[in-house]
């Protein structure tokens, strides 16, 4: 009897001991509320809000993501105020700082459950702004919300977190109906106008002065500034010696026609020699005086030429050249106080204030000719209307050229900013004269995805879906959208491209957001 009350207890402690260490298992985890998310914009700002469900006497935080569409980048700064009314009775949370650039926390308790109309408001410096959030449901009970409403999920698009397009180059704009007219766009390449270039010659064979520096390659000139100055050579190259004889010889002359005029003249008041034998010796004076003048600047000529220098008498003995046009000067064929030889030319200038842009038009295209009253240059980001402010139709051509097959447009553009440059190749859009209203958005949204175009779509403050499109008519900034689009969505005009990047990424960006 004794041993069965042993094995009894044993086996009851081992039992006991078994229950208690056997883990206990968890409790069924409390369902959470949904979340719930808006976006709206208005002219100034976009709002992106997310919250759970109301419940009567519970907290609720509230991220309000605030951006300026003027920069698309995050508010720094400012209040936002969340305003309910229910029953003509406004209650208002509010914060006077973002947790972090753009996003403010708000933490909203109302106390009463029904139906609230609900605004958010915010000030900024310069900038004042209203969002109408429509109606909330506050709930009796976080069982009546869970009860009420159903989980939604979440739908299928490309993750693009407010924290990214603050950080990038982005923007989006409405699509709307623009009125464009079909164009034909052809290559086209930057030239000189015709008499927009010359050449600098030298009328004279001689040496450049060092005087004047020459322009360089690159540098602006005047039409009729004096660009170099050259001083001829000797018609009969002579030495120094000999040229200090001439004009040694030429001054003997002159003192003894000085000396013989006056013995004359004395004679002459005497009426011992005709008048005629003064004015002949005169004539002699004259001839003489005229010699040594001569002399005197050959030989300042060849010290000129020798030394490369007019001296102080610059401009005396030398030949100015002067720039035909202005321009910018392409090309120096000579150096200071080098030699050149007559109608050698010294630079040569093309102006780039007026260019032509000719445009090349297949024959097979040549329709388009006969009615083309308008057309329009792109290079990058520049966009020319003509004809316009800045230029006009110069000349349609009536040649086919016989390589090419194509036909010559030339368009005179106006060009002092010197957005163009010569020999720049470009694009240009003839208008073919029929122009249709239709849903348009900028060119910059549409992006090469395989070889297709499309545009990204914003759904909300974060999801984007893309979609593919088909393209019309362009003009200026903006294309047609032929399918695939309507009027009133939201695409992604600047950062579509890292918008595509994000779709392609196998790293899906956590939802939500540390505040």
């Amino acid at each position: 009897m004794k041993e069965k009350l042993c094995l009894i207890a044993i086996l009851a402690g081992t039992l006991a001991s078994c229950s208690t260490s056997r883990p206990q298992s968890p409790a069924p985890a409390e369902p959470e509320l949904n979340a719930v998310s808006a976006t709206l914009w208005s002219g100034r700002t976009e709002l992106f809000m997310e919250h759970p469900e109301l419940v009567r006497g519970e907290t609720a935080g509230f991220a309000v993501h605030l951006t300026d569409l003027v920069t698309y980048r995050p508010l720094a700064e400012g209040l936002a105020t969340l305003e309910f009314e229910n029953a003509g009775k406004v209650t208002r949370f509010e914060s006077n700082r973002p947790s972090r650039p753009g996003i403010f926390r708000v933490d909203v308790r109302l106390d009463a459950a029904g139906r609230y109309r609900a605004v958010l408001k915010v000030q900024a410096p310069k900038l004042e702004d209203r969002h109408d959030l429509g109606e909330m449901i506050v709930h009796e009970s976080k069982a009546a919300a869970l009860a009420q409403t159903e989980a939604e999920s979440p739908a299928e698009g490309i993750r693009f977190l407010k924290e990214q397009q603050w950080a990038s180059e982005f923007a989006t704009e409405v699509a709307a109906p623009r009125k464009i007219e079909e164009s034909l766009q052809v290559p086209a390449v930057v030239r000189v106008r015709g008499g927009g270039e010359g050449s600098a010659i030298s009328p004279v064979r001689g040496q450049l002065l060092n005087v004047h520096r020459l322009p360089i390659p690159g540098q602006r000139v005047r039409q009729g500034e004096v660009i170099a100055a050259v001083i001829p050579f000797t018609s009969s190259p002579q030495d120094l010696a000999g040229l200090k004889l001439e004009l040694s010889q030429a001054e003997t002359d002159m003192a003894q026609s000085r000396r013989l005029r006056e013995r004359l003249e004395g004679l002459l008041a005497d009426r011992a020699i005709p008048a005629r034998r003064v004015e002949e010796v005169k004539a002699d004076e004259a001839r003489a005086q005229a010699r040594i003048q001569a002399a005197q600047e050959r030989l300042a000529q060849f010290e000129r030429t020798r030394s490369g220098t007019d001296g102080q008498g610059e401009g005396v003995g030398s030949f100015e050249v002067r720039a035909p046009l202005t321009g910018i000067v392409t090309t120096l064929s000579a150096v200071t106080g080098g030699s050149v030889e007559a109608g050698q030319e010294i630079l040569h200038i093309i102006d780039i204030d007026q260019v032509w842009v000719a445009a090349e038009v297949p024959e097979s295209e040549s329709e388009v000719l006969r009615t083309l009253k308008r057309a329009e240059l792109q290079t990058g980001s520049l966009s020319i209307d003509i004809p316009g402010k800045r230029g006009r139709i110069e000349r349609i051509g009536n040649v086919v050229d016989p390589e090419s097959r194509r036909i010559a447009v030339i368009l005179e553009v106006s060009n002092e900013d010197g957005a163009l440059r010569i020999g720049q190749s470009l694009f240009a859009r003839l208008g073919k004269g029929k122009a249709e209203a239709l849903v348009s958005v900028p060119v910059s949204a549409i992006v090469d995805d395989g070889g297709r175009p499309v545009v990204f779509v914003q759904r909300d403050g974060e999801s984007f879906e893309r979609r593919p499109v088909r393209t019309g008519a362009a003009a200026g900034n903006y294309v047609q959208v032929v399918e695939g689009l309507k009027a009133g969505d939201r695409v992604v005009s600047r950062g579509a491209y890292l918008v595509r990047l994000a779709a392609l990424s196998t790293q899906i960006p956590a939802h939500g957001h540390v505040h």
